[in-house]
């Protein structure tokens, strides 16, 4: 990911922040989760409209190692949209996500061979994956 999205620094470092952590997550979900999706959804059985729709925002991601993770990743942000009803919780998963991945370079560097500084951000990392899991399955209606 590094590698394919080089930091800038100074103004370029917030026009690519700005970018990548909030302008891209914005709009794909808007066109992924609400556009694509709502279509999908007239055409096909509910399962068949999230498959394709996962399927091509993965295929919009381009690289093959992109494609696994951003399929699991449409997935996830699929089935939040459908649990919560709107775009708000995808996005706000969707920039998280997003500058996790743009920033970890520069936090790596930060903590360098630190197993200390390694481990906060693990930590922080698993705190993350499990707040948006419970705002995920909270409020799950039982059916009587």
């Amino acid at each position: 990911y590094a590698q394919a999205i080089p930091m800038g620094k100074g103004a370029a470092l917030g026009l690519e922040l700005t970018a990548y952590c909030l302008l891209i997550p914005v709009m794909e979900e808007a066109l992924f989760r609400g556009f694509i999706l709502n279509v999908l959804r007239r055409a096909f059985p509910l399962a068949a409209a999230v498959g394709l729709e996962c399927l091509i925002f993965a295929w919009g991601h381009g690289q093959a190692l992109w494609f696994v993770y951003a399929l699991a990743m449409g997935l996830a942000l699929t089935l939040l949209r459908l649990k919560t009803g709107g775009l708000c919780a995808p996005i706000a998963f969707h920039i998280a996500f997003n500058a996790a991945n743009y920033l970890q370079p520069q936090l790596y560097s930060a903590v360098g061979e630190s197993r200390q500084g390694l481990v906060v951000l693990l930590a922080g990392g698993l705190i993350v994956c499990a707040c948006m899991i419970l705002l995920l399955f909270s409020g799950r209606k039982k059916k009587e």
